[in-house]
């Protein structure tokens, strides 16, 4: 009799902590979740500004030595970083020989699901190409994180602002803090992009320079959807552009938005070559 009492408290004792679990394991979430999400919304580029578009912006040359130089600013899991890859792959192809490997964003749901993407790993110019190109990482695949996975402690557009100047030329570092900080844009209701969305952060930036001048684009290039690549498979993908393979069905559809694309890239980084 004595042992069942005894059993019984102690199936209360562990009844009692159930609550506080549970309890904790919704405040891990709740405190979580934000680093997790990343809000993409539908945003309409315009033609007058460098968000969602390739944009002049003006003829300065930043450059030097008659060359051409492209910084691509992005985080691992960035849906919008995953859709300029393809094309920006594409285009530098023509101009240097790359590294990449296939991966994918995390999850977003206003695109339909993860979007295919590469990761740079290094860049070598062509015998004789005036084209460099610098691609900086500076979150991991979550927003929560640094590229070799250590949390983040701070704010993340203080901490990629931090990282940025460290890495980026200052003339680069500046341009990035006027258009993604210090600009507002209608299409994100007069806010910043850096802090537009679920949790503030530094977004996606292209920008190229050389002779012919500067070129900048926020988010990715407006003749590609990332809903048009969510859920194709990045491997596959990858394969198709490697091999010059003939795709069909919604690869054949991410095809060609991808060479349009990178015809765009092509031409600003050609103009400014001139």
């Amino acid at each position: 009799m004595m042992a069942k009492r005894k059993k019984s408290q102690q199936n209360e004792n562990k009844l009692i902590y159930i609550p506080f679990v549970v309890l904790a394991v919704v405040i891990v979430f709740l405190v979580a979740f934000p680093y997790f999400s990343h809000s993409s919304s539908l945003i309409t580029a315009n033609a007058n500004t460098p968000l969602f578009n390739l944009y002049k912006i003006s003829n300065t040359n930043y450059a030097s030595n008659n060359s051409v130089e492209i910084y691509f600013v992005s985080w691992y899991g960035c849906p919008n970083g995953a859709t300029t890859s393809w094309p920006l792959y594409l285009a530098l192809s023509k101009y240097g020989n790359l590294s990449v490997v296939p991966h994918s964003s995390v999850y977003e749901s206003n695109f339909g699901g993860e979007i295919p993407g590469l990761l740079f790993l290094n860049y070598t110019p062509f015998p004789n190409s005036r084209v460099y190109f610098h691609p900086i990482y500076i979150y991991g695949q979550y927003l929560n994180e640094t590229t070799n996975g250590t949390l983040i402690n701070t704010d993340d557009v203080t901490f990629g602002l931090k990282e940025l100047k460290s890495e980026l030329p200052s003339w680069a570092y500046n341009l990035v803090v006027y258009y993604e900080v210090n600009q507002t844009y209608t299409q994100l209701n007069n806010v910043a992009p850096a802090y537009f969305g679920n949790y503030p952060h530094i977004i996606t930036v292209l920008i190229i320079t050389g002779p012919g001048g500067t070129w900048v684009d926020l988010g990715y290039p407006n003749s590609i959807s990332p809903s048009t690549l969510a859920t194709l498979n990045s491997t596959l993908l990858y394969n198709i552009i490697l091999n010059k393979a003939t795709p069909s069905g919604q690869y054949l559809q991410a095809y060609n938005e991808i060479l349009n694309a990178s015809s765009q890239i092509t031409n600003a980084i050609n103009e400014a070559l001139a």
